[in-house]
């Protein structure tokens, strides 16, 4: 089973040893057992890599977690992803890989410089009046560094991708296709979870965050969808286009508190019942009125501004849903609302969001 391109046979190569120590090194040789025959490419030496004696009394989502970690931003973002859909992964692992959607290491000063200065054609000192050298926030994929901007004076937020990412993701976004063919040709348990579809629909996710250019029209899309007359409740960044290219994404910066720190909300003077229906006003039109909603909401993405004013910050992965798609949400949704776990079902039924071979027995007596 071949997927390596001969231009990046070695580079792809390289990589996959490299992902295949660290598998066996938080102790998922079993794994790699299975799927062995397939990689005939890989040297003998490669799978004598042991368990590190420091994770063999951690927990298997703690190991899971650790090894997405240390694997790099393309499979820690499949980590961050993951976390959020405990309808796929059993809830022990979806609760271990929500730390994945905190801090990560960021990249030195120096090389986010660079990008900025390449992106924008220009010096730093001409762009701005000043920029924070230590970041605001680090993700899997980029960073973020407070600055004033020198013409205007407007305090901004600079997304910075990190270095050397968009080719790290595109090479580990062809070994997980390969582990994930391999995965389900000799692990046949693992179709349930379809590995396949999954690592497509992720690819998919992935390089649209890659493009801040694209994320820029996404955030101006949504601006114009809820109206800055409607900053009542919620508050889209303004985005600052001229000094926004494929790398580098400048945007109104946001001082608020982040919803998950409820102490700071609290002592702040917020209502937190005002803060939730704000939220769900958001949410509500996004699925039901746009057919355009923001993908992902975790706690870190999202701030509260005064006036209990929702404020979301990160628009790279986005969903569209279609006027079928909205009505079965509908319908399942008021179907939660009447506790009628019948129609509920029934509705998931009729659009095979549920297989054939489930216990509906079973399944009505989880809802």
């Amino acid at each position: 089973m071949r997927i390596f391109r001969l231009n990046r046979n070695y580079k792809n190569l390289t990589r996959l040893i490299r992902i295949i120590r660290i598998i066996a090194k938080y102790g998922f040789s079993a794994f790699l057992a299975r799927i062995r025959t397939g990689l005939g490419i890989v040297p003998e030496r490669v799978f004598q890599t042991s368990q590190e004696a420091s994770t063999k009394a951690l927990t298997e989502p703690e190991r899971v977690r650790m090894a997405l970690e240390e694997l790099g931003p393309a499979f820690i973002k499949m980590g961050q992803l993951l976390s959020l859909r405990p309808d796929i992964i059993p809830p022990a692992y979806a609760s271990e890989l929500e730390a994945l959607l905190d801090h990560t290491p960021p990249a030195p000063f120096p090389a986010i410089r660079k990008i900025i200065e390449e992106e924008l054609n220009a010096e730093l000192k001409d762009i701005f009046e000043s920029i924070d050298e230590k970041p605001i926030a680090s993700g899997s994929i980029a960073q973020v560094h407070r600055a004033v901007l020198k013409d205007g004076g407007e305090t901004v937020a600079v997304k910075v991708l990190k270095p050397g990412t968009r080719e790290t993701v595109e090479t580990d976004v062809s070994i997980m296709s390969y582990l994930a063919k391999l995965a389900v040709s000799y692990i046949p348990e693992l179709e349930q979870y379809r590995p396949l579809q999954l690592v497509r629909e992720f690819s998919e996710i992935l390089r649209d965050e890659l493009n801040f250019i694209r994320e820029a029209h996404v955030i101006e899309r949504f601006a114009r969808f809820f109206g800055r007359q409607e900053n009542e409740y919620i508050h889209i960044p303004q985005v600052y286009r001229r000094y926004t290219e494929r790398s580098v994404l400048i945007m109104e910066y946001i001082d608020g508190i982040k919803i998950s720190d409820v102490d700071s909300l609290k002592g702040a003077g917020m209502d937190l019942e005002a803060i939730a229906e704000s939220g769900a006003r958001m949410g509500l039109r996004e699925i039901f009125e746009f057919g355009f909603f923001h993908a992902d909401p975790h706690p870190g993405n999202i701030f509260v501004l005064p006036g209990n004013v929702v404020a979301p910050v990160d628009f790279g992965i986005t969903g569209y849903l279609d006027e079928e798609s909205m009505q079965v949400i509908g319908n399942v949704f008021l179907g939660i609302l009447d506790r009628d776990v019948d129609r509920v079902i029934r509705y998931l039924q009729r659009h095979d969001f549920i297989k054939p071979d489930v216990d509906i027995r079973r399944l009505k007596s989880k809802l």
